[in-house]
């Protein structure tokens, strides 16, 4: 879709800078600010970075709801000012600020979905203006970033044309926050990694880790896709699992985004909120839970049997419950009127590639969200993140298997070396 088109169909405002940027310009990255006083933490990481193959344009996007006290549209105005300011003098020729006035959302809409969507479809506005397909970045407001983070984003789009997003890798950093919001950081990191690695454990072919702050995309793909949806929460895992489910979507193995532990309750759901619960839950921080792994394979080997079975549905008119083992996930599926989705699939598909594309698509992350849910009260509870992960390092037949009075800091800093090879600890600068 071309951003003509995409405006005409998707856009909430009209484009909010009129100026035309440089011919270089390659990437925008898109911080969505609400009553952010540590914004200038993101701004001075940014500041310090390895210069990418392009120029970058960095736009701020101060938002609030119409509701919101006359305290924060008072801060946001003065920030904004500050920007301006901070934009004129302390950021190298080849890295522009640009913040945007601040934005006043009906409060229905209001949000990071709403602020990410103004952001992002100003940066389509902007490539526009140039001709370009270019890329979007997102990153929050209590972020700090490696010093190669633009220029591992640049490499990994020039390297991989066909990629049309990724999801970049990430460690929370633990600055200014106090210790209880360092146990529950590293009890619900370890949970997202936990989560993620079981479904690669099992096969599954959307698992990417879907952060808001951590992730990129080609300026026609978000296009083509309709855009970042307005959701209060959730914006991000909805927004990227369009680009999984066409295998679009690639993880960047690397931490280079450091998110902060701290806690928040902006958002009814994500980091921030479970941290806050977690804090406020005072010496129950080693409770922290995780999806059971037997309900995650149940999921995914009965997927892959009926993904393989186009011969046996199509040409043998075998019934699709004789092949899934799990009366739940067969209650499941007839809720949720599978015959009709499976019929036509194979009245769609004309060989076994096309039909098993299609009901690997059917069964994407949502609907593994909505099974994990609806059975975690009764067939399959959740499950401590330690025990998660001493199971999951016990089927891996680790040489080097922990003790299993292992700490959560030491199997959280286990999967950070797992997800991303190269990873040293340390803190952003």
């Amino acid at each position: 879709m071309d951003p003509q088109r995409y405006f005409e169909k998707h856009a909430f405002f009209n484009p909010l800078t009129k100026d035309v940027p440089s011919r270089n310009l390659g990437l925008i990255i898109v911080i969505p600010s609400y009553h952010e006083k540590d914004l200038w933490k993101v701004l001075d990481s940014l500041k310090h970075l390895v210069k990418p193959t392009v120029e970058v344009e960095v736009l701020v996007v101060l938002n609030h709801g119409e509701t919101v006290c006359q305290e924060i549209k008072a801060f946001h105005d003065e920030q904004y000012k500050q920007l301006i300011t901070c934009q004129r003098t302390e950021f190298p020729d080849w890295l522009h600020l640009i913040p945007l006035e601040p934005v006043t959302f009906p409060s229905k809409i209001a949000g990071v979905g709403m602020a990410r969507k103004i952001g992002m479809d100003e940066a389509v506005a902007r490539f526009a203006r140039i001709g370009k397909d270019g890329i979007i970045v997102n990153l929050d407001a209590d972020c700090m970033v490696h010093r190669d983070y633009l220029a591992e984003i640049d490499t990994a789009f020039q390297q991989d044309l066909s990629t049309e997003a990724w999801s970049i890798g990430f460690v929370h950093h633990t600055i200014e926050c106090s210790p209880l919001e360092v146990e529950a950081m590293q009890a619900y990191e370890l949970h997202l990694r936990m989560y993620i690695n079981w479904q690669k454990h099992f096969g599954y072919p959307f698992a990417h880790q879907t952060l808001g702050s951590c992730f990129a995309v080609r300026s026609t793909a978000y296009c083509a896709q309709g855009g970042m949806n307005r959701r209060q929460a959730g914006e991000d895992f909805y927004f990227l699992h369009k680009f999984s489910a066409i295998g679009k979507l690639r993880s960047l193995q690397r931490p280079l985004v450091f998110p902060a532990a701290r806690t928040s309750d902006r958002v009814p759901f994500g980091t921030g909120r479970a941290i806050g619960q977690h804090v406020r839950s005072i010496g129950c921080i080693s409770t922290m839970t995780t999806y059971a792994p037997q309900a995650i394979a149940v999921f995914c080997t009965n997927m892959f049997r009926l993904s393989n079975a186009y011969s046996d549905l199509k040409e043998h008119r075998q019934d699709w419950r004789s092949m899934v083992d799990s009366i739940e996930l067969k209650e499941f599926l007839v809720q949720r009127s599978f015959d009709a989705e499976l019929n036509k699939m194979l009245k769609h598909s004309g060989h076994a590639k096309t039909y098993s594309d299609r009901l690997n698509r059917y069964f994407d992350p949502f609907l593994l969200m909505k099974f994990l849910h609806a059975f975690q009260d009764t067939r399959w509870p959740r499950i401590s993140v330690i025990d998660s992960f001493n199971e999951f390092v016990s089927k891996r037949n680790e040489s080097n298997e922990p003790q299993s009075t292992i700490s959560i800091e030491q199997a959280l800093e286990y999967m950070r070396k797992w997800d991303y090879p190269a990873y040293c600890p340390m803190e952003p600068r």
